[in-house]
């Protein structure tokens, strides 16, 4: 039952995703009539209000997160897609020569450069949140559990940001060159947005591909929009025959150009990390086989560090591990001989008291043979001293 109820969650904040998506394109078309009469122009301000509108839809849906800006995950995200600004400056390198050797630089450019800079802006951000977080996350909350479902869920989003880009009210499907420029223009921008959208599943932040976004429309349009104040939205789809040969041959150019978004692409999201069910689910425990839940304690899957969940530990580069020795066996043990039970004390017999010591008895010297203090002393002479009577007899020897 608790699998079933994820389920639907996870369901309905794909089908609120896209709800939101089509709520913000109609902000969008009212931003624009709001400030039509206004200095900058209503597709400023369609821009501007669209993205504002789109950052309060991915608040509410549960990206709030993915608004904060991280410097690390920005350098992250213009790693990854580097090559499309080296692609795009060196586009706008090739077109202010050609304009400044013409000598056609408009005298508004400083004014245009400001309204340049701020329309690109609004660009960015409001596409990138409608494509990179309503519609991407939406996708990962329902297939994000395996990665061939983020894959999809990827690829699905960078599709729809190529079609995006074509007015397809107003093209002749019967024209053969109008639907291959079409094609192509959707391929471009799909390698483009493929690059985008693998950058933010590993980050998981939506303000360093809105600003790659930005910058590259900057670059693109700087030579048209700055320095020759032309403020028309260029057609992607030509309808003159000379003309559209020539943009077929660019988006060709350009796809090919792209391909290594592609590498860069396929490679952060094998770096990423797998279930990645996005910003939008990101405090659901991620149901095991059978609907067992993780134990209490673990992070959430999709949860960021900064979430509060400790990052782990860097792995240190150490010796490789050298294989095990195979443990000796030993030899079984004899069974203990039974211990032999002791003898039983016998009592100590009592002491005897001992005989008591007599005295030794010595004889005593006649008082006689003992020489007096007060007669002299008299040296010693070879004849024999005669030996009292009654003496012991002495010892032979001494």
């Amino acid at each position: 039952m608790e699998k079933v109820k994820q389920i639907l969650r996870r369901f309905w904040k794909l089908i609120a995703a896209v709800i939101c998506f089509f709520i913000v394109q109609f902000v969008q078309v009212g931003g624009y009539y709001l400030f039509e009469l206004a200095p900058f122009g209503g597709d400023v301000g369609a821009e501007v209000v669209g993205a504002a509108a789109a950052a309060v839809a991915l608040v509410v849906l549960g990206g709030a997160a993915m608004l904060k800006p991280d410097w690390a995950k920005i350098g992250e995200t213009f790693r990854i897609s580097w090559w499309t600004l080296a692609i795009s400056a060196g586009l706008m390198a090739l077109s202010i020569f050609d304009i400044v050797m013409s000598g056609e630089i408009a005298e508004n450019w400083l004014p245009m450069l400001f309204y340049t800079l701020v329309f690109c802006l609004g660009v960015g951000f409001l596409e990138e949140i409608l494509l990179r977080g309503l519609i991407l996350e939406g996708l990962l909350a329902v297939f994000g559990g395996r990665r061939v479902g983020v894959v999809i869920c990827v690829l699905l989003s960078s599709v729809a940001f190529g079609l995006m880009h074509i007015d397809w009210y107003s093209l002749d499907s019967s024209d053969s060159m109008q639907v291959a420029q079409a094609a192509l223009k959707v391929a471009q921008t799909g390698i483009f947005g493929f690059c985008l959208a693998a950058a933010v599943v590993k980050t998981g932040n939506i303000v360093g591909v809105s600003l790659v976004h930005a910058l590259d429309d900057f670059l693109l349009l700087l030579p048209s929009m700055v320095l020759l104040g032309d403020t028309a939205l260029a057609d992607y789809v030509s309808t003159d025959t000379e003309q559209a040969t020539a943009t077929i041959v660019l988006y060709v150019v350009m796809c090919v150009l792209y391909l290594p978004l592609l590498i860069s692409g396929f490679r952060a999201l094998r770096q990423s990390d797998v279930p990645n069910l996005g910003e939008f689910i990101h405090d659901e425990p991620v149901l095991a086989a059978g609907g067992a839940v993780p134990l209490a304690g673990m992070p959430p899957a999709g949860a960021s560090y900064e979430a509060g969940y400790m990052a782990p530990p860097a792995m240190q580069q150490g010796e490789p591990l050298q294989q095990a020795q195979p443990v000796q066996t030993t030899q079984p043990l004899q069974p203990a001989q039974p211990v032999q039970p002791a003898q039983p004390l016998q009592p100590a017999q009592p002491v005897q008291p001992a005989q008591p010591v007599q005295p030794a008895h010595f004889p005593q010297a006649s008082r006689e043979a003992m020489p007096s203090s007060s007669q002299p002393y008299a040296a010693p002479t070879s004849a024999p001293v005669a030996r009292p009577s009654g003496a012991p007899p002495r010892p032979k020897g001494l």
